[in-house]
């Protein structure tokens, strides 16, 4: 995303003007490139959740986690409610529905053709 998009949402989220420094560069593309791989990942072991059972497990877990310190750190630093409620409770949430689903054990089995 173009550095003066990145800037008129931080404006509009009330963070006043998007610092120009590397690291904000950084970071703002670093993040997202990594959310986009962790998402990936999730949809690589959808594929097939009987096998990869307790990675998905593990992954809720950690996600739990990570949504629940997303939000304490969303509270620490003083982002705008609308976004702190957006982020950490939704990564929460999510986890604890995938969680639910994994304890369910009532995956699909795969048809196999005789063919």
């Amino acid at each position: 995303m173009p550095f003066d998009w990145m800037n008129v949402i931080h404006r509009q989220t009330g963070l006043g003007e998007l610092p120009h420094a590397p690291i904000v560069g950084y970071r703002t593309r670093s993040i997202p490139a990594l959310y986009a791989l962790h998402g990936a990942l999730l949809v690589y072991l959808a594929g097939d959740v009987r096998r990869f059972l307790p990675i998905v497990r593990v992954l809720a877990v950690a996600g739990a986690v990570f949504g629940a310190l997303l939000f304490a750190i969303d509270c620490a630093v003083g982002m705008p409610l609308p976004w702190t409620l957006a982020e950490g409770p939704w990564v929460v949430a999510l986890s604890a529905v995938i969680l639910w689903l994994t304890g369910r054990r009532q995956f699909p089995t795969p048809s196999i053709s005789a063919g």
